[in-house]
């Protein structure tokens, strides 16, 4: 086909698209939507933030004992880490048990508290957040 008979250029008037922008729009929200829902081992948790909005917050749970440990926010996963091995140490690891996740409990992995905190509008306690420094320095010297 050559350039000037490509019926839909941008430059030929009389071509109309086939779907509306916003029917364009909706179909790719759901095939995204259900790409996304389909994933295994995501959550969606409701969370309150400080000023009282309540927000839906997708996580990824890394399950159980042996698997590697993914991201909560991301759901990368750590290829090498696994759930209940000594890399688990280098993580902020956080358990939920809340009607939001069903029966079990899941283990979540951050970085960090602070990415914790901002991921599931939460506070965690100056104790809590230096002790896991405090832990990561301990690894660090020890590696």
């Amino acid at each position: 086909m050559l350039y000037e008979d490509d019926m839909c250029h941008p430059l030929n008037q009389e071509c109309e698209p086939i779907l509306s922008k916003n029917e364009t729009n909706t179909k790719i929200k759901k095939i995204m939507s259900d790409i996304h829902h389909n994933t295994k081992g995501l959550h969606i948790v409701k969370r309150q933030s400080k000023d009282g909005k309540w927000h839906s917050v997708e996580v990824f749970s890394s399950g159980c004992q042996g698997n590697t440990i993914r991201n909560a926010i991301s759901g990368s996963y750590y290829y090498g880490d696994r759930v209940g091995s000594k890399q688990e140490d280098f993580y902020y690891k956080v358990g939920i048990s809340t009607s939001d996740v069903g029966r079990d409990t899941i283990s979540l992995f951050y970085d960090s508290p602070d990415q914790y905190e901002r991921h599931m509008y939460a506070t965690v306690n100056s104790e809590n957040k230096q002790r896991w420094i405090d832990k990561q320095v301990g690894l660090k010297m020890t590696k």
